[in-house]
């Protein structure tokens, strides 16, 4: 039986891999608008006439009233990927206005971005400020969104004028990089801790420590939309989210030693949230006949907006999940929908996000295709987040 699930495993593991190699492949074949058709799509030919002076600067003039100016073009690191950012000067360098030409970030963090009045903000501000400072304060609940846009501007006026840009400032270890490991090193503990009476206090420590912290103070936690970014070649900032690479990291490499989902059961701030809300009813543990033939359902529904997203170079495509509406009270309709549902049944129902429609859960159900039934692994499988043994294996 071990044999067979080990070998079911490397048939899934090898799929999942091809299938993300195909998605990276179609994504590279479509079509990317080039720069000047950007500008365009801003700047139409009927209104503005644009002269290139160098690979990041032009001058542009207004058709109707004649008027002289500069446009920058220049990227910065997102979310989701690069941000191009188009800023249109005077020939003083003042700020007249600026643009998002590109971008693949989730639509909530943009519509924060512009309800912010961020781009507005920018009005007479002179661009050689962006230099080496950063004259715009980020957009609470997008901060890495709004500080490409900064970075954006700042390198589309260095690479125009021949300047150098910032020096790589280095990796910081700081305390988002130390509370993660913490976290996760206690999450990984949780099953081996006694007495019982001890193991329940750091269970609701970290309930409470994760849900504030990686929560609502910092909206640290992993997402879909993260996930695609990475597997489509886009590499976060280390200098600036390092804790996302612990976070990540650690999280598979639990999974690939230990064979348990740590981050699932005692990191994710959203599923914190949901052992509270369980425990005003309190709820119920729901494992109906049909649980184990959902969980496929649940894991196919992620990989295959995952792949969707990779092959249409978008990972802000895959945002279903309900987090950011929870913690930053942005997202769409449909979203606060899912989470009004989804906060009613946990009242009921322990964890029915997680259990039912979670896609984190499904894409490190995935790695778990990645180890095989034998040994330490098998064993570390069959015992629960709360110590007890599972008489059943896992799933994958």
């Amino acid at each position: 039986m071990a044999d067979k699930s080990y070998k079911r495993n490397i048939i899934i593991a090898a799929g999942i891999i091809v299938l993300i190699i195909l998605a990276n492949i179609v994504g590279s074949l479509r079509q990317t608008a080039s720069e000047q058709q950007l500008i365009e799509s801003v700047f139409p030919p009927g209104q503005y006439s644009l002269h290139k002076e160098n690979d990041n600067k032009w001058v542009i003039y207004d058709n109707n009233r004649d008027k002289p100016g500069f446009l920058y073009a220049g990227e910065g690191r997102g979310y989701n990927g690069m941000v191009g950012v188009l800023t249109h000067t005077d020939t003083t360098g003042n700020i007249l206005g600026l643009e998002l030409a590109s971008h693949s970030e989730t639509p909530s963090y943009i519509d924060r971005i512009i309800n912010s009045g961020l781009l507005t903000q920018a009005g007479n501000i002179n661009i050689r400020e962006f230099a080496y400072d950063e004259p715009l304060d980020a957009v609470s609940g997008a901060t890495i969104t709004s500080n490409a846009i900064v970075i954006a501007v700042r390198h589309s006026y260095l690479d125009s004028e021949g300047l150098p840009r910032e020096p790589f400032s280095g990796i910081v270890f700081g305390l988002n990089e130390l509370f993660v490991i913490l976290i996760m090193a206690a999450g990984a503990s949780l099953a081996y801790i006694r007495p019982r009476k001890l193991q329940k206090t750091i269970t609701w420590m970290l309930v409470v420590f994760t849900l504030v912290w990686l929560g609502f103070m910092n909206n640290q936690m992993l997402t879909l939309t993260r996930i695609a970014a990475i597997l489509s070649g886009y590499l976060p900032d280390v200098t600036r989210e390092l804790y996302l690479y612990l976070l990540l990291g650690g999280s598979i490499i639990l999974i690939l030693i230990f064979r348990r989902n740590v981050y699932c059961h005692s990191v994710c701030p959203f599923g914190s949230a949901q052992e509270l809300l369980a425990r005003v009813k309190p709820a119920r543990s729901f494992k109906p006949s049909w649980y184990r033939k959902w969980k496929w359902v649940q894991w196919s529904a992620a990989l295959l907006i995952l792949l969707t997203a990779i092959a249409m170079n978008n990972p802000g495509l895959a945002q279903y999940a309900v987090f950011g509406v929870f913690f930053q009270f942005t997202g769409s309709t449909i979203l606060f929908m899912i989470l009004f549902v989804t906060i009613v049944l946990s009242l009921f129902i322990r964890r029915p996000w997680c259990r039912f429609a979670c896609p984190i859960d499904g894409v490190f159900a995935y790695v778990r295709a990645f180890t095989g039934f034998s040994g330490a692994s098998r064993q570390a499988c069959k015992i629960k987040p709360d110590g007890t043994k599972s008489r059943k294996s896992c799933f994958i």
